[in-house]
């Protein structure tokens, strides 16, 4: 099976930095950690207002998550 790459490669990268689990970045953003892993894993991409809260939580520009 093939690995899916994510349009999010800064996320995961980002969240690791911040000291942070998937689970905890969930709550703090409003998600759970299932959505989490799905949009670092790129199964699914976060709609704009969730991609705007993480890049808040995560001090970082949207962009960056990318």
């Amino acid at each position: 099976m093939e690995k899916r790459k994510t349009l999010l490669k800064g996320l995961a990268v980002r969240r690791k930095a911040a000291g942070l689990t998937q689970e905890q970045l969930g709550q703090i953003v409003g998600l759970d950690q299932n959505a989490v892993s799905r949009y670092e894993s790129g199964l699914h991409l976060p709609r704009k207002d969730v991609l705007i809260r993480l890049a808040i939580v995560l001090n970082c520009e949207v962009k960056d998550l990318f």
